[in-house]
């Protein structure tokens, strides 16, 4: 299974992009796991749409971190906010390389942050974008998989 995932993994820790990645991911499920292509064609967005929000919580606990720093006034509202907003960009987020910035650059503006720790926050995130997004592809390779089986194994096609 390591095999077939490679490829896909390789090509996301290079450049940081599930976008990238994606043809790849799709001849990992077609050709290495034998997927058929109607489960293909819906899972594997949905898997790399819905693995999106765990994005969520680095930016939550990031922008919290920064905003406890920063001395900005943390209200329960602030709070819900932040949250509101770390799960709605982290769904919508552009799938490119350094795609988090943009969402990071929302949150900071939004939610009080001064703009001079961006450069802090620009760092992490490029030290944690190229494995989170590698990882994010795995781990959707694998649910296709196994959400494969489980189909295979309720049909009776084992």
């Amino acid at each position: 299974m390591v095999k077939k995932i490679l490829p896909a993994f390789l090509i996301a820790l290079g450049t940081a992009s599930s976008a990238a990645a994606f043809d790849s991911s799709y001849h990992c499920c077609r050709e290495g796991f034998g997927i058929p292509e109607r489960v293909v064609n819906f899972g594997l967005p949905l898997g790399q749409t819905m693995s999106k929000p765990a994005g969520s919580a680095l930016y939550f606990f990031s922008v919290l971190c920064f905003g406890l720093n920063a001395g900005v006034e943390l209200t329960p509202l602030w709070v819900v906010s932040l949250y509101l907003l770390s799960v709605t960009l982290a769904v919508t987020g552009p799938p490119v390389p350094g795609g988090a910035l943009s969402a990071l650059a929302i949150l900071f503006a939004q939610m009080g942050i001064p703009t001079s720790y961006m450069a802090v926050a620009i760092s992490l995130s490029l030290l944690i974008d190229f494995p989170g997004t590698a990882t994010h592809v795995a781990g959707t390779l694998c649910a296709m998989y196994v959400g494969n089986m489980k189909i295979a194994k309720a049909s009776g096609e084992e």
